[in-house]
């Protein structure tokens, strides 16, 4: 194993063991590469306090919020290092094809170097999975599960809180032409919503961040619409 796994996790220092640090346990992944990344000394306190440090290298201090968090992870590891960014509560993987986490992850990695290629991921839900990969089209690479051939490129900074997967996701594409998605490969994560690196104002943080989008980005967005809750949500071209 080469690549670092970073998690970024807020207010889930009393889950996050029974998840995402057991997932990996279980996928017999070496724990010193394993680093999760919290709020403030508050926060870092209390995971120090409750995670169980069998099954983590290192916790950071970073920065509050998904994207200023996501940003501080870039700028933390080295350039060119292989970073895989894991949500703080998945449970398992599910896949269409048998191939172990460590095996698919890996030859992942391969691939996007052997092809330029500096940031891939996973289908977005875990059904409905299809067969295929794509490479050279713009793609949504959801924030759950997602690998970086990591760079310290200003220009990869995201700011669009909550939906900083979106603009990653167009900001690799546009920079680099190509971003990939394996399609087949999915995660199943745990349904509590209680903490996440999400507990603000939702609706309207949303709302602001699809105006952001639309803004900055209007050549990859095709519609905007409401989900089932009642946010606004964001079609591809």
């Amino acid at each position: 194993m080469t690549f670092k796994i970073a998690i970024p996790s807020y207010q889930r220092y009393k889950t996050i063991t029974k998840h995402t640090l057991t997932f990996l346990k279980e996928h017999n992944v070496d724990k010193n590469n394993i680093y999760i990344f919290v709020a403030d000394k508050d926060e870092y306190d209390l995971y120090i306090e409750n995670v169980d440090d069998s099954l983590y290298n290192k916790i950071i201090i970073g920065k509050l919020g998904i994207a200023n968090q996501r940003n501080f992870i870039r700028y933390y590891f080295d350039e060119n290092e292989k970073i895989l960014c894991l949500d703080d509560d998945i449970i398992r993987t599910v896949s269409l094809h048998d191939i172990s986490f460590l095996d698919f992850v890996n030859k992942q990695f391969d691939y996007c170097i052997n092809n330029k290629i500096y940031l891939w991921g996973i289908y977005p839900i875990d059904f409905y999975l299809k067969d295929k990969e794509t490479d050279d089209k713009l793609v949504f690479i959801i924030g759950s599960f997602y690998g970086m051939i990591n760079s310290h490129d200003k220009s990869l900074d995201i700011c669009a809180e909550p939906k900083e997967d979106y603009e990653m996701s167009f900001i690799h594409y546009k920079k680099y032409g190509k971003i990939r998605r394996v399609n087949w490969y999915s995660v199943k994560k745990s349904k509590s919503k209680k903490g996440g690196l999400f507990c603000f104002d939702r609706n309207k943080i949303n709302n602001d961040a699809v105006e952001y989008l639309l803004s900055m980005y209007p050549e990859y967005i095709k519609s905007i619409y409401n989900n089932k809750d009642g946010h606004r949500e964001i079609k591809l071209r």
